[in-house]
């Protein structure tokens, strides 16, 4: 008779796997690093504009850390904790901006209407070409995204009383469910309509003055000295966040990578530091000229030579590694506990969560299994209704809109059937009396289908 195998270890074991698996992780951070901090170094020095103060804030982590060997997780916690507030900025301004890009592109056809675009629309033909593509697939994940994008593209014709029908229905999909789920619903409407005004923001004043700029528009009159000035503006503003975005998520893929060499610091083995430090002369180097436009030197780069095909090693035995501590970890929690290794348990799943492709995530745990109820689903719905009819008061037509289509792409697909999208799509074009509105929407539509059918 075979017995099932369980995850029971004797304490050599699991001090074994632990001191495996802390020194494999810090000797993967240490190269991760290395390469991260490095190509940061580099994308810094090509920058025309002074370094960011939180780039300085990193580097004063890095030289506390590796030059001063300074115990500096509270600094780390902080300076992480800073940059993502930046990347929560940026994102909102991108959201934001989005709208702005919405209106101006469904502007464009005023000033510039081709023979082909002065040609009547068939409402009913082009719906039902829409279907069809929408349709195409099999697969209900692209189904999906085709709705969603419909939705953010065509002209919205709802009343407001059913936009905001729409939206309750979609929040009441998740009662019963976790309300975490509804939150994430929640935060998405909130970031999509421009709701979501994280603190962070004020740290980029010229992109608060282009939104003020682009706000003061009214673009149902709007004039074509108007509209170019406005289409400059944006796409100056398009480019900052682009660059913003890559660049800031070259830092965190840096920083996340440092802090896994923070919390294991106090538990690897002389051994792993050692191997992790290969590249530490090349690390000083880059904190002491961090300020110039010097180029590293060749021999500091040739460095990374000594660590060539280990990332892929390491890699692999992390992996391996990290199946044996899941099951040691779940079973054997008290003697994990007697055997002083709790602290050491707690460091490697935050550097898990370090290590994972959500690189802004959160280094506490902060899901909860609450169930959401009719009343907390009331009570999120009215919140938001309350902050929309907010931001709708006093805003013309084309804005609301706007973000009306900004908050329906964000939404749970709502259909019930083919027949339903192909009302909604033929409702959206019979009732756009703006022909250059209608034309380019449906122009949008078809570039982002082609895109998606690799047309």
């Amino acid at each position: 008779m075979k017995h099932k195998k369980n995850n029971i270890a004797d304490d050599d074991s699991i001090r074994s796997l632990f001191s495996k698996y802390t020194d494999t992780y810090y000797r993967y951070a240490g190269l991760q690093f290395a390469i991260y901090d490095y190509e940061l170094f580099e994308n810094t020095r090509e920058m025309g504009s002074p370094v960011p103060e939180y780039t300085r804030a990193y580097r004063e982590v890095v030289r506390l850390f590796f030059k001063e060997n300074e115990d500096v997780l509270q600094k780390y916690l902080a300076l992480r904790a800073g940059i993502i507030a930046k990347m929560e900025a940026v994102t909102a301004f991108t959201d934001r901006f989005t709208i702005y890009e919405y209106l101006l592109n469904r502007a464009e056809l005023r000033f510039s209407l081709s023979d082909r675009d002065q040609d009547p629309i068939d409402d009913e033909q082009v719906a039902g070409a829409l279907l069809s593509r929408i349709f195409r697939d099999q697969d209900n994940n692209t189904i999906n995204f085709k709705l969603q994008t419909m939705l953010e593209q065509l002209p919205v014709r709802l009343t407001t009383d059913r936009f905001f029908d729409t939206l309750k229905n979609s929040l009441e999909l998740y009662i019963n469910g976790q309300q975490s789920s509804a939150k994430k619903l929640d935060y998405m409407v909130r970031s999509a309509s421009g709701l979501f005004k994280p603190e962070g923001m004020s740290y980029f004043p010229d992109l608060v003055e282009a939104e003020k700029k682009l706000e003061a528009i009214n673009y149902k009159e709007i004039t074509e000295t108007e509209f170019d000035e406005a289409s400059e503006l944006l796409q100056s503003v398009i480019t900052q966040l682009t660059e913003l975005s890559e660049y800031i998520g070259l830092l965190e893929n840096a920083v996340n990578q440092l802090g896994i060499l923070v919390f294991l610091v106090p538990f690897a083995g002389e051994e792993a530091k050692a191997k992790a430090a290969g590249t530490k002369e090349l690390t000083l180097w880059m904190i002491d000229n961090g300020d110039t436009k010097e180029a590293v030197p060749e021999e500091l780069v040739d460095l990374f030579k000594l660590g060539e095909g280990s990332l892929e090693v390491l890699s692999e035995t992390l992996e391996k590694l990290s199946a044996g501590f899941d099951g040691v970890a779940d079973e054997n929690e008290e003697r994990i506990e007697a055997l002083g290794l709790s602290a050491q348990s707690e460091a490697l799943e935050k550097c898990r969560i370090l290590a994972s492709d959500s690189i802004y995530a959160g280094l506490e745990d902060d899901e909860t299994t609450d169930i959401a109820d009719e009343a907390f689903i009331g009570e999120l719905f009215g919140g938001l209704e309350a902050d929309l009819k907010e931001l709708f008061k006093d805003k013309e037509q084309k804005k609301k809109r706007a973000v009306m289509a900004a908050v329906l792409g964000e939404l749970p697909v709502f259909f019930s059937s083919k027949r339903a999208v192909l009302d909604y799509i033929t409702n959206s074009l019979r009732n756009c009396s703006d022909a250059a509105e209608k034309r380019m929407s449906i122009d949008l539509l078809n570039s982002a289908y082609d895109e998606l059918d690799g047309i």
